[in-house]
């Protein structure tokens, strides 16, 4: 049963490094994308 218990909070860890690099990733994009709105003329692309 320990063995179990073990692999279920090994998972929850890897779960929470995966979402902690998702929220740094999105965080990066939405970083990105707000210097690009600015940086284009949005006639272009609108």
């Amino acid at each position: 049963m320990s063995d179990m218990h073990a692999a279920q909070e090994k998972s929850l860890l890897a779960n929470e490094n995966l979402v902690k690099e998702q929220e740094a990733v999105v965080s990066r994009l939405e970083n990105l994308l707000s210097r690009g709105k600015r940086a284009v003329d949005c006639s272009t692309f609108c």
